[in-house]
């Protein structure tokens, strides 16, 4: 009855300016910072410390090879105590939650990239984190993509242990980049609010997110949500909770339920996982799903009626990753069931077949991935003969369902279309099912079992980052009303929206004088330079002047742009990963960006020590354009 009372009493705050427990490890690094900056000849009082945000972007595994190269470089610099603020979004936060397993991360980065390299994961761990997740409420996909972050396999790791992990979920081909290391993340089961307590040797950390709902219905202010250990929610809200207790249950402001918080392995895959959206996912809504005049109002659209398009149009942001035939299952009929459905997906009135027929697609295709991409690692005939099997019956299956849907394209109502597909989709589950029930006793089996019980289901049902809103029926409000009114929120990757974190550091909140943004994102140089603006101009808060002459750089721009702040605008130090100092011209930078593509399949080990080594000499040469605008900003401080 105690537990109860006082849990009653936690609260939701509302406010625009940081919590106490932020405030009090800020000053408390400003004191850290203070005494770097003296050493580095910047004379500076304690009321002129500099706000110094380094802002990581998205990227994958580009991203997260390309912060630990950047965040070295600094510390061999004797730049990174200068930073009070580390900012992550996406692919970079990978990196972030397993530094900041270490309290003293930052103090010592030959420590940290070693740790990286020479860690593994035991797959009995693996399996029983899953055990207990799967108990839970809100279990969805994210906690998978969650644990197969943290537990990369990559070279020292047996093959088998491989298989196992890969039987787990299809979309592990997404994490084939790091087959060839060993661990690259271990399962880091700390929770984030554990940080809260710590002493201020590292910069303070901000990991970001959107809401699903929000960012597909166009509520800006509902969009973007951010973490810290000490409380996490709504950034243009305002609105926030203790982040111990995220996930809880809430009503009109109140506790109702405390619940546990998340880990740091379903944390790192809410935040990373760009699977999440549909609409931006090339690899389930394939390029080959050609239906002309399909109008596309899904759920991820607002609801607009000139807001209309072909599926090909939305399917953009995987281009880099093509079906290759030796690394996916053959699935010719697929195409022919497409082609074959124009009366069907055809009109706009037959919409609701439009996602079925998607659905189906999505499921195929993912098996195929799972027989292909396991035959590429088992050596034991026996099982790559029972594979061949299911292969075998997931393209007669497919046959089988082509056939039998050139007669319901014509006759059957909306629904009965919109049932039938979605019964195909089940029918495959249920091939891979009967399948695994033949296999004979053993380890195969058994990790099969947990894909077709645990994992198929839910990639049927495709849901992510599912969490009790903890502003369920908090107010009434015309601003962003989905926040209010729905019993979960659906978090997921923030690089769907700005692949860099700047929404959490704009304005006066955290008061930034300074952002040093090392970029490692996929798409066009500046890009989210232009997106930061856009939003910052949309919701009045101060963002430097970007001169247009400069955007025409973009196909080969120079290793380091400053955009000055004014007043209350920050001042950006923008570093291209690929720029006119490492690559000898244009065609080279788009050459590298398709080597070291955010999908590609293996990125070998000297790739990898190439992007460290690149990130760091980024960051090298341009020491001295660092260390004068620290000092510019110190003075701008000064000067308030």
């Amino acid at each position: 009855m105690e537990g109860q009372t006082a849990a009653s009493e936690k609260s939701i705050r509302h406010s625009q300016s940081v919590c106490d427990g932020e405030q009090e490890y800020v000053e408390k690094r400003k004191q850290i910072i203070l005494e770097s900056l003296n050493s580095l000849g910047i004379n500076c009082s304690a009321d002129s410390v500099p706000h110094i945000a380094l802002l990581a972007s998205g990227g994958g595994q580009r991203a997260a090879v390309g912060v630990m190269g950047s965040l070295y470089q600094m510390e061999k610099d004797d730049l990174l105590d200068s930073v009070l603020y580390l900012g992550g979004i996406s692919g970079s936060t990978w990196s972030m939650s397993s530094l900041y397993s270490d309290p003293k991360w930052s103090v010592d980065m030959d420590r940290a990239v070693s740790k990286l390299m020479n860690t593994e994961v035991d797959l009995e761990e693996v399996h029983a984190w899953l055990a207990n997740r799967s108990k839970e409420e809100h279990f969805s996909l994210t906690d998978i993509w969650g644990v197969l972050t943290s537990a990369a396999v990559m070279k020292q790791v047996p093959g088998q242990t491989y298989t196992h992990l890969l039987l787990l979920f299809p979309i592990w081909l997404y994490m084939q980049p790091f087959r060839k290391y060993v661990v690259f993340y271990q399962m880091d089961l700390r929770r984030l609010s554990e940080e809260a307590s710590r002493n201020a040797t590292n910069p303070y950390p901000i990991y970001c997110a959107i809401e699903k709902v929000c960012f597909s219905q166009g509520h800006t202010e509902g969009k973007w949500f951010e973490f810290s250990p000490h409380e996490a929610g709504f950034t243009e809200l305002g609105l926030f909770v203790e982040t111990s207790l995220l996930g809880s249950k809430f009503q009109s402001g109140e506790l109702l339920e405390e619940k546990p918080e998340m880990d740091m392995v379903k944390l790192q895959g809410l935040l990373s996982s760009a699977l999440a959206e549909g609409e931006t996912n090339k690899e389930y809504i394939s390029h080959w799903l050609q239906l002309p005049g399909v109008e596309n109002t899904t759920a991820s659209q607002p609801d607009d009626e000139n807001t209309t398009a072909s599926l090909p149009d939305v399917v953009d942001a995987a281009a880099s990753q093509p079906d290759d035939e030796n690394t996916a299952a053959s699935l010719p009929s697929v195409v022919d069931v497409a082609a074959s459905l124009p009366s069907v997906v055809g009109v706009a009135a037959s919409l609701p077949s439009v996602a079925a027929v998607k659905e189906y697609l999505r499921v195929y295709k993912a098996l195929g991935k799972v027989v292909a991409l396991t035959r590429g690692i088992f050596k034991d005939p026996s099982a790559l003969s029972d594979l061949d099997k299911l292969q075998k019956l997931l393209e007669d299956a497919d046959i089988i369902h082509h056939n039998e849907s050139t007669g319901q394209a014509e006759s059957n109502s909306l629904e009965e279309k919109q049932s039938y597909f979605q019964q195909l989709s089940q029918r495959l589950v249920g091939v891979v099912d009967t399948w695994s029930q033949s296999l004979p006793e053993g380890s195969l089996k058994r990790h099969v079992s947990v894909l077709t019980a645990q994992v198929l289901p839910l990639i049927v049902k495709w849901e992510w980052g599912t969490l009790n809103n903890f502003l369920y029926q908090y107010q009434n409000s015309s601003d962003s009303p989905c926040i209010y009114t729905t019993e979960n929120l659906h978090l997921e990757d923030a690089g769907l929206l700005m692949n860099v974190p700047y929404p959490s550091f704009l304005g006066d909140k955290r008061d930034i004088d300074l952002i040093i943004a090392p970029d490692y994102s996929a798409g066009e140089i500046f890009e989210t330079l232009t997106l930061a603006r856009d939003y910052a101009a949309e919701l009045k808060k101060p963002f430097p002047k970007i001169d247009e002459k400069i955007l025409e750089e973009r196909e080969w721009p120079k290793d380091c742009y400053v955009f000055e702040g004014k007043d209350k605008e920050p001042t950006i130090v923008y570093l291209p990963l690929f720029n006119r100092d490492n690559c000898k011209d244009a065609e080279e930078v788009k050459e590298k960006m398709s080597e070291f593509s955010t999908f590609q399949l293996s990125f070998s080990q000297e790739n990898i020590e190439f992007l460290l080594e690149t990130a760091k000499e980024n960051m090298k040469r341009n020491k001295e354009t660092l260390l004068r605008e620290i000092n510019k900003a110190a003075l701008r401080r000064c000067e308030r």
